[in-house]
C-alpha cells in the first residue's frame, strides 16, 4: 500500500529515508507540538527510519487506516484524541502496532498502562533520543533494527506483554 495524504490537510507529512539506504522500519509519529515532532522526524530519518507524522490522535488514526507502521511513538496530551485514546481505539480495531506512549505525566501506574498498550514502552518526558531508539529497537524484528553503539540500557517503563 503506498502513502496517500490524509483528509486533514498538513495532517500527515511523509518524510523519506533520502534513498541512502532501505529504511530500517517504518514509525508513525503522532506529536501536537511541532518542533518536537520535526525533530523527532529529522533524527529518526537520519538514523534510516522511514517516519510519517501526525499532528494530533485523530490524524494518526486516519494514518494508520492508510498506512501499516513497524512502531507509534505518540505524545499522551493532545488536542482531538490523546495518545492513549488512540492506542485504546487501535487496540479495539485488532491494530496490533507496538506503540511507545510519551508523556510529561503518565496517566496510569504500569500495570494499567500494560494491559492498554500492550507491547510497547511508556517513557516520562524529558527523554532522550537514545531512549526511545532504544525502545524502538526492542519492538523491531531484529531484520529491521539499527546500531546505535549504546548498550546502556534506557530508563523507562517497558511494557512488554505478560
Amino acid at each position: 500500500m503506498s502513502a496517500q495524504p490524509v483528509s486533514s490537510a498538513n495532517a500527515l507529512s511523509r518524510v523519506s529515508a533520502g534513498g541512502r539506504r532501505p529504511p530500517a522500519g517504518r514509525i508513525l509519529v503522532v506529536e501536537d507540538n511541532p518542533e518536537l515532532r520535526q525533530l523527532s522526524s529529522l533524527v529518526l530519518r537520519r538514523l534510516g527510519f522511514h517516519v510519517d507524522c501526525a499532528a494530533d490522535g485523530e490524524a494518526g488514526w486516519e494514518a494508520l487506516g492508510i498506512m501499516s507502521y513497524d512502531v507509534l511513538i505518540t505524545d499522551h496530551e493532545m488536542p482531538r484524541l490523546t495518545g492513549l485514546g488512540l492506542i485504546k481505539r487501535m487496540r479495539a480495531a485488532s491494530v496490533n502496532t507496538p506503540a511507545i506512549l510519551v508523556s510529561g505525566r503518565l496517566p496510569f501506574a504500569e500495570p494499567v498502562l500494560r494491559e492498554i498498550i500492550g507491547p510497547g514502552a511508556a517513557l516520562s518526558k524529558p527523554f532522550s533520543f537514545g531512549e526511545v531508539v532504544s525502545e524502538i529497537n526492542r519492538l523491531l524484528p531484529k531484520s529491521r533494527r539499527i546500531e546505535t553503539g549504546e548498550d546502556a540500557p534506557p530508563k523507562r517503563a517497558t511494557l512488554s506483554s505478560a
